[in-house]
């Protein structure tokens, strides 16, 4: 059956990404398509307590419901208390959409069968999802398209962001070129903060600045702290940049590595929010590091990201941003150019492959 699109008034995306930046990024595309093909509707989107003000300020979207239950669920405990989390998240989920009343919800990655049931349970009219290996719910769908994922389907070359428009597809809604630029508008508080910092460091928007991510959550995503060292000591000397340092608290010994060898040239930014460090990153005239969360950030910013790759490639998972992306990479195995997460020497190996000096003929021209 079709969907009415005249008459639908209430549109909810069901993202229940937990805490990864650039997958929530990416949603973003999807509810600017929506709000173009159903200019009347209101649109809510579900997210993470962590991932909340990636969406905000995106002028398409209506409401963003906040899922306190996906601040932890990807904790690790017994399996019997993870149910009891993933019961209480479904609960509250259903309990929004029993309140908003949608007439359509799409239900996006991540694949969590009973996922398919929260709408069904809502009695949401018409609900959109995709069917997998293991999407054994997928009868409450009223509509779907198979899930065609990097590991499923071994199209390394298709970019990501197309997994989210394949849901869009599958109801007839057409895609057009411009529609896979990524963008996060920062808030006018976010920038009045960015300048208070800038100010405090004594920086204008005469300095060069570079922002740096030299930490990742797995190894095989880590390029080797020596390396940044050596990078930064370019970038700060014969550059005169100054490096404002992102990443978690637990990153701290790496980036105080970094700054111990550029003294006066590196500012840390550790364990600020999301807000904060896209207002900062707005600022930046380049951004270099690991494949990560940041560079996205970055590049939805508008700021140019030089990326790191060993475990991906850019055209599968790359920064989609008005800032674009740099790769910095060693020679790409044509059989399996991305890794999953469980091939973790080959990627440290390939990691170590990528030398100082690629990375600085990547980096050097981007800052002439």
């Amino acid at each position: 059956m079709d969907i009415p699109w005249k008459d639908v008034r209430k549109i909810v995306v069901l993202n229940l990404i937990a805490n990864t930046v650039g997958d929530t990024l990416m949603v973003g595309p999807v509810i600017q398509v929506l709000k173009r093909h159903c200019p009347k509707a209101e649109i809510t989107c579900t997210a993470s307590p962590q991932n909340a003000p990636l969406l905000e300020g995106l002028p398409q979207l209506d409401r963003i419901v906040v899922v306190p239950q996906l601040a932890d669920v990807g904790a690790k405990v017994g399996k019997a208390r993870k149910a009891l989390r993933y019961a209480s998240l479904m609960r509250f989920v259903v309990k929004k959409l029993r309140e908003i009343k949608p007439d359509v919800c799409f239900i996006l990655q991540p694949n969590f069968a009973p996922s398919q049931l929260v709408p069904w349970i809502a009695r949401v009219p018409y609900r959109v999802g995709y069917t997998y290996k293991g999407s054994r719910f997928s009868w409450a769908l009223t509509h779907s398209t198979s899930f065609r994922g990097t590991y499923e389907t071994f199209e390394y070359y298709r970019h990501f962001i197309e997994v989210n428009f394949d849901i869009l597809r599958a109801v007839g809604i057409p895609i057009n070129p411009e529609d896979t630029v990524v963008r996060k508008f920062v808030s006018k508080e976010a920038k009045a903060w960015a300048n208070d910092f800038l100010k405090k460091h004594k920086l204008t928007a005469k300095d060069k600045l570079v922002a740096v991510q030299a930490g990742a959550k797995w190894e095989n995503k880590r390029w080797p702290v020596e390396r940044f060292v050596e990078v930064a000591k370019v970038l700060a000397g014969k550059h005169h940049a100054t490096l404002l340092l992102f990443g978690a608290p637990q990153e701290k010994e790496t980036n105080d590595k970094i700054a111990a060898a550029i003294p006066g040239k590196a500012i840390p930014v550790l364990g600020e929010s999301l807000e904060h460090v896209a207002a900062l990153l707005e600022r930046c005239t380049l951004a270099f590091g690991n494949d990560s969360g940041i560079m996205h950030l970055a590049s939805s910013v508008g700021t140019k990201p030089a990326v790191i790759y060993a475990m991906s490639i850019p055209e599968n998972s790359g920064p989609r941003g008005p800032g674009g992306v740099l790769p910095i990479m060693g020679p790409v195995d044509k059989d399996k150019p991305v890794l999953s997460g469980d091939d973790v020497e080959e990627g440290i190996k390939r990691m170590k492959n990528v030398t100082v000096e690629m990375a600085l003929a990547v980096l050097e021209p981007a800052l002439k």
